[in-house]
């Protein structure tokens, strides 16, 4: 989608070349001489694309941070997966010919909310159906109803054709609607929201539904959605997007030809991500070389916002306002990030930045003006930027880095409390993650070794994991598992967003702690297992009706992933060792110090 006049000329030429699609659904609901209802359909259509293509179709981001940018300035093409489904840069019709009902989910920083955009944009050239993007963080209550966000959405953006059109519109499949940011919407209203879009799949059948978020469990109710998986970017698809990035040529040229000869392939879990990829460059020409730790990386980054240059000019050192030095500026921006964080906000007003930093510097008993200090954030160290009359991070990836970082430092007592308190995002967020690469001992002091002793009792384990203890865990846990050719899902027994799984915990120790098997197994045996228990349509078997000597669930615990024997084993002997570990450090220092 082109930017500015160009946006115009494009919106009206769609318009004109496919109005008489628009002209017949039209005069079939509104009523009125012809020539009248073609005017205000014309009208209604052009206002409505002409805003919706220059809101969606430009965007702010890492680097072109000033003003909203046309996407296709530093987008590119995505690829997705799902099931065995393998998309390459995938557009509007690739998804639709699969599915009418999608889930985009990727991890921080692989660029969800762009592919969205991406795919808003792909609906407008032909009018097949018009696109509706809503930002679901706009919905601040549980009682707020997700259709009327929708309708508030098409008005706001100079669609006044009534709620009889668009319902009718609902009715006839007329709407492609895209759902972005499903994991930014406050946990205390997230599985209410859940709900509203699963009716709305249900009442509005001909309608295009495609929603994004970081991946979460919620997911497998949702039996009309398919999920597709943003894919890591390749090397050639890393080096299109450095070379769309603003930094000087000759800075570009070299990390590009050192991508290809070496970097990528060594870093590749870091540099196939369009975010971390970003990162580096701004720190590639004084730090050639990659930290294994994620949590360096993010360091990195912030001491080259901080203090070295500033990418976005070209080497131009912006002036600070405020005098403090790396580590205090850190730990007031630390407690920033703590409080929005804990209220889940991403973005916010500038009174509300203002008040969070009053409160923080307060806190951390650092004085320092703060006027000055949020627009060092926005200007000089650009950990924030301005999106209309909203401040919103640089990225979110920050926020949870910041939160980390805060933790690992933070007295035993904080410590424990925090940890409690945001334990209910250790699958779906990075706090954790982060945090274990900075400080391991008090993750594993504080949260894994007392919560997977207790999910060993509860399973019954003493020795080993055997059959029976895996079959008490899949039946306490889940109610059904759903297979079908492409993929498997589990149905809750209990489900609370507000609350910690056992899934939750074990799936963090074996992606964190464990030593997994060969990845291309595991996904043979799933395969197989699935081929075995699947049939045209999905099948569903309920857990409640099988013991332990049922040939699916002997199947099931040998297949490869989380849900098997050999990881539970994998995971008890690393909860063991963890025991050991803490009891021979305190032993140590007993005898150090007498």
């Amino acid at each position: 989608m082109a930017n500015g006049p160009e946006i115009e000329e494009i919106v009206a030429e769609v318009v004109l070349r496919n109005f008489h699609k628009i002209a017949d659904f039209g005069a079939s609901i509104l009523a009125g001489a012809k020539s009248e209802v073609d005017l205000r359909l014309k009208t209604a259509y052009l206002e409505y694309l002409r805003r919706a293509g220059k809101r969606y179709g430009c965007a702010k981001s890492f680097f072109f941070r000033d003003v909203p940018t046309n996407i296709g300035t530093f987008y590119v093409p995505m690829s997705v997966t799902s099931g065995k489904a393998k998309l390459p840069r995938v557009v509007l019709d690739d998804i639709v010919g699969l599915t009418n009902r999608a889930v985009v989910t990727a991890s921080a920083g692989a660029g969800k909310s762009i592919l969205l955009r991406h795919l808003f944009l792909n609906a407008l050239p032909t009018l097949e159906r018009i696109p509706v993007f809503v930002e679901l963080r706009s919905i601040e209550a549980s009682n707020q109803d997700i259709v009327d966000a929708i309708k508030e959405n098409l008005v706001a953006l100079g669609f006044n054709l009534g709620d009889e059109y668009i319902d009718k519109g609902f009715d006839l499949g007329h709407f492609v609607v895209f759902l972005d940011g499903f994991d930014e919407v406050k946990s205390d209203i997230r599985v209410s929201l859940s709900k509203q879009i699963v009716q709305l799949s249900k009442t509005a059948p001909n309608c295009v539904i495609i929603v994004s978020s970081r991946h979460d469990d919620i997911f497998s109710g949702w039996n009309d959605f398919r999920e597709f998986r943003v894919s890591p970017l390749n090397v050639d698809e890393a080096c299109d997007l450095v070379e769309k990035l603003p930094p000087d040529e000759e800075l570009k040229e070299k990390f590009i030809t050192d991508l290809r000869s070496f970097l990528f392939a060594r870093h590749k879990s870091f540099l196939s991500n369009p975010l971390l990829l970003s990162i580096m460059l701004l720190t590639y020409g004084e730090n050639a070389d990659i930290p294994k730790k994620l949590s360096l990386f993010y360091n990195q980054a912030y001491e080259a916002l901080f203090q070295r240059h500033d990418a976005l000019k070209g080497g131009y050192q912006r002036k600070r306002r405020t005098s403090l030095d790396i580590q205090d500026f850190a730990r007031v921006f630390e407690v920033f990030c703590l409080q929005t964080y804990d209220d889940r906000k991403f973005r916010f007003s500038r009174l509300e930045a203002l008040n969070y930093v009053q409160k923080a510097k307060d806190y951390v008993g650092v004085e320092v003006e703060v006027e000055p200090f949020l627009e060092d954030c926005l200007q000089a160290v650009c950990l924030l930027m301005e999106d209309g009359l909203e401040i919103v991070f640089s990225h979110r990836s920050f926020q949870e880095y910041f939160v980390a970082h805060h933790i690992s430092a933070a007295d035993p007592l904080v410590q424990r409390n925090l940890l409690d308190r945001f334990i209910k995002s250790i699958r779906t967020d990075n706090v954790y993650g982060l945090l274990y690469e900075m400080n391991p001992g008090v993750v594993e002091r504080e949260v894994l070794v007392p919560k997977l002793r207790k999910i060993f009792d509860d399973m019954g384990v003493k020795r080993f994991v055997g059959i029976t203890h895996f079959t008490r865990f899949l039946k306490a846990n889940f109610s059904e598992v759903i297979v079908s050719a492409d993929t498997m899902s589990y149905t809750y027994k209990h489900w609370d967003h507000d609350e910690v799984s056992s899934l939750d915990i074990l799936f963090f120790a074996y992606r964190r702690c464990t030593r997994k098997k060969n990845k291309a197994r595991d996904l043979a045996e799933m395969e197989r297992f699935r081929k075995k228990y699947s049939t045209r349509r999905p099948k569903q078997y309920n857990l409640n009706e099988l013991s332990s000597s049922s040939p699916f669930i002997k199947d099931h615990s040998e297949i490869g992933g989380l849900l098997s024997i050999q990881a539970f084993e994998s995971i008890l002997r690393l909860s063991r060792d963890l025991e050991r570990r803490h009891a021979r450090v305190q032993q140590s220092l007993d005898g150090l110090l007498g």
